[in-house]
């Protein structure tokens, strides 16, 4: 669902364009209260960071300078890709050498903040910051079976990371190069899971106290869903195991975001991949260097700065429909594959190491036939946690309002850019009222078995027919709008819409009444024997 910002250092492109037309106040608002806050908090955070910078990153950063220089290769993505590709010895010392407990905790703590000093330096103590008043809160509110207490966390979390985003587009508006932001975005969502977790484990064990254990787990009449009672914590964390949770080395940089069981599962030697997977490293391993290639090939011709120039061309103007909708979803292919080779490679070395965690299915992605598959597997580990910490915390998960606001959780996670909130509230609306009814009201004509296409209740020619149809009709829709992600600012945004002539808005009543007309027909009950 998500795009985690430090794959974007992929990209070596450091476009800061300026804010333009309706966007000047706005921008300029925001980027005097980032400035006045990074003022206040730089003398502190630079007078800690300076003896690290001085003697061991700086003399080295200009060696790797001299290496990336002589390959033709930007010295962020350099940077960015020697660790990816450190994680895999890593994952291997993790897994035969270094023993269960303590030990790891502290390899973790210890090797992911050096990922995170030599990558940030200084600014990575934004993150130890936030991580730290997080943590103590833990410790000291008193009733954690109360809602403020992972209220405040989430709050706490996503104001400080709203500022750091601030910061990013004061220092480099519609920049894609590397910075802390990226790291901001997982701490946060660490810090917020933990506190529910600590929240669900108080919560469950005063459900205990009034009922039996099993309707406990039952969740009779509660708000507690599976989700919720399975990752638990039933104590705090020690803040060792804190600490090397959230700074873990391998996933620090580009993801993939889990859950605190699982990462004592990981150090306590349980629950792990008896043996590596070595047919799924391989398959990530090819899919991050064929995505490579394309990025080579492709990457500098089909970015955010080349959409930009279609959508304003005079030329494209006169393009018809068709070819424009076409020409955006091959942009919007290309902005995905740098993302791509860093999750695979981040999935594959956390595969080794003993981990059971999916980043995402890649062909499943590209092959999405409906609106929701797109969010489900385009980042695994964040939908999940959008899913498991703001959908099923809203109305449980039943209402509109969940997806809504689901949606818009995610926008603010992303960042301040407007395209984020265009394109997430868009796709939101469209999911929820076109998406669904279209798959509830079409579907049962097509297939038999409604709840899998190839099922062989259902013919091979319909199932072919209607996977075919429904992949087309999701990338239409997908390429119309997703853009505004990309493009960032509302400017562009709305002209990549007055470039369409607003055909995705204009359609959407007439949409949703047409659909709404369709009889729904019911699917057949099939009775065993």
């Amino acid at each position: 669902m998500m795009i985690i910002a430090t794959a974007s250092s992929l990209d070596g492109s450091s476009s800061a364009t300026a804010a333009t037309g309706n966007e000047a106040f706005y921008a300029e608002m925001m980027i005097q209260l980032a400035n006045q806050i990074y003022t206040l908090t730089k003398p502190f955070t630079e007078t800690i960071g300076k003896p690290f910078q001085n003697h061991f990153y700086e003399p080295t950063i200009s060696q790797l300078d001299k290496i990336s220089s002589s390959i033709g290769i930007d010295i962020s993505q350099f940077v960015y890709m020697m660790f990816l590709f450190l994680n895999f010895p890593l994952a291997l010392l993790f897994r035969k050498v270094i023993p269960n407990g303590t030990a790891k905790h502290l390899l973790s703590v210890v090797i992911g903040l050096f990922y995170c000093f030599f990558t940030f330096h200084w600014q990575t103590l934004h993150a130890l910051f936030i991580a730290l008043i997080n943590y103590i809160w833990i410790v000291i509110f008193p009733n954690k079976s109360l809602g403020f207490f992972p209220l405040f966390s989430f709050l706490l979390g996503f104001t400080y990371l709203t500022l750091c985003h601030l910061h990013r587009m004061s220092t480099n508006y519609l920049g894609w190069t590397l910075d802390f932001t990226g790291l901001q975005m997982l701490i946060t969502l660490k810090i917020i899971s933990v506190t529910f977790n600590v929240y669900d484990g108080a919560k469950y064990k005063k459900l205990k106290s009034a009922m039996n254990d099993k309707a406990a787990d039952n969740n009779n009449g509660t708000e507690m869903n599976e989700s919720h009672i399975k990752n638990r914590m039933d104590r705090i964390p020690t803040p060792l195991e804190y600490f090397g949770f959230l700074f873990m080395p391998i996933p620090v940089l580009s993801g993939p975001i889990y859950e605190m069981k699982n990462y004592l599962d990981f150090v306590n030697g349980v629950n792990l991949n008896e043996n590596i997977p070595t047919l799924n490293i391989l398959k990530n391993i090819f899919f991050s260097m064929w995505n490579m290639l394309l990025f080579m090939m492709f990457g500098n011709l089909l970015g955010r700065e080349q959409l930009v120039e279609y959508i304003y061309s005079p030329i494209a103007q006169n393009d018809s429909i068709f070819k424009k909708i076409f020409n955006t979803w091959l942009f919007i292919l290309f902005v995905r594959v740098k993302y791509y080779i860093a999750w695979h490679l981040s999935e594959s070395a956390l595969l080794i190491s003993g981990f059971k965690i999916q980043t995402m299915d890649y062909l499943k992605m590209e092959l999405s036939s409906n609106l929701r598959d797109i969010t489900t597997n385009w980042n695994i580990s964040v939908s999940n946690w959008l899913k498991y910490y703001v959908y099923t915390r809203i109305s449980n998960g039943q209402s509109w309002k969940s997806t809504l606001m689901t949606f818009v959780v995610s926008s603010l996670w992303h960042g301040l850019y407007p395209g984020y909130y265009l394109m997430w509230v868009s796709y939101a609306l469209s999911l929820q009222f076109i998406g669904r009814l279209a798959h509830r009201k079409i579907r049962p004509y097509f297939l038999k078995d409604v709840r899998n296409v190839f099922s062989e209740q259902n013919s091979k020619i319909s199932s072919i027919v209607y996977k075919i149809l429904s992949y087309s009709v999701t990338q239409v829709v997908a390429s119309y709008l997703l853009p505004p992600f990309v493009l960032l600012s509302l400017d562009d945004s709305l002209q990549f819409y007055r470039f369409t002539n607003w055909i995705g808005h204009f359609m959407f009543i007439p949409l949703y009444v047409v659909l709404t007309l369709i009889p729904t027909k019911r699917e057949k009950k099939q009775h065993s024997a």
